[in-house]
């Protein structure tokens, strides 16, 4: 289960020598974002911060990315 360890690490090289966080966080800095607040039954209310971005493409398949 789960990625081969040799693409994992050649990922976590390139995370560490070349990929530029900070242009990455520029561009996601420019999209709409919004707060809201998400209620379930039987469970605390918790506020999340997203990123809003529709596609002009018609035929997409929606896409949200988590982390805690």
């Amino acid at each position: 289960y789960g990625s081969p360890l040799s693409d994992i690490k050649h990922l976590a090289k390139h995370w560490e020598t070349a990929f530029d966080w900070r242009k990455a966080e520029a561009q996601m800095n420019k999209l709409p974002n919004y707060r809201r607040k998400v209620q379930a039954k039987g469970f605390r209310d918790i506020d999340i911060h997203f990123l809003h971005k529709k596609s002009t493409n018609t035929n997409t398949i929606p896409l949200l990315f988590c982390h805690s």
